[in-house]
């Protein structure tokens, strides 16, 4: 697990050296690293895979389901995507966020986040949007996107999926509800977004 290096234009990592991969693959909090390792499945093994969570028993887990998988999977631990900027700037092919999603006070969410253990991997903020909302208003998933790069995030209806669609449109992505399904109590969207 590392941390990610500033950028520099002598360092041999710089987000020029990542463009020339055939895919750049990011998921933002990981977690297990299952969906990862499935992506992995289809885009094969010239990808390059990083994977992001706050925890850090998820990174080991995603070293070790990588590993299982035959695939390598590079978790960094860190509790936002924007510690990997400006590297990956414009380099991003497809970007997945499972985010915390769980509506909770403010105050609950801050607890469990700071806490070594899986409370903070749903404790979401008083929307349960508060680190979408972030990277919405900051315009970070059109800066990591390549053009044509592909973004998907999942929502509960209580995060109200319209909402996110219309913040994501107005922020120049093509936006939109690509999936709906109920999982026991939870009804769950799939939201789009294309870095046109």
């Amino acid at each position: 697990i590392r941390r990610p290096q500033r950028s520099t234009p002598s360092n041999s990592s710089s987000a020029s050296d990542v463009n020339k991969r055939p895919v750049v693959f990011l998921f933002d909090s990981t977690g297990s690293g299952c969906v990862s390792a499935f992506v992995s499945q289809i885009l094969g093994t010239s990808a390059a895979y990083i994977c992001t969570d706050i925890n850090a028993r998820a990174t080991e887990c995603t070293i070790e389901t990588g590993a299982r998988n035959k695939v390598s999977l590079q978790p960094v631990l860190t509790s936002s995507v924007e510690a990997l900027r400006p590297r990956v700037d414009g380099a991003v092919d497809l970007l997945i966020f499972n985010p915390r999603y769980v509506v909770t006070t403010e105050e609950e969410e801050y607890s469990r986040q700071v806490r070594d253990g899986l409370d903070g991997a749903w404790a979401g903020g008083a929307s349960g949007t508060k680190i979408l909302d972030t990277l919405i208003q900051n315009h970070t998933i059109p800066q990591l996107l390549r053009r044509g790069g592909r973004f998907y995030v999942v929502a509960i209806r209580q995060n109200d999926p319209p909402s996110l669609v219309r913040a994501m449109q107005s922020i120049g992505l093509e936006a939109s509800i690509v999936l709906q399904r109920r999982a026991n109590r939870e009804q769950l969207f799939i939201i789009r977004a294309i870095r046109p």
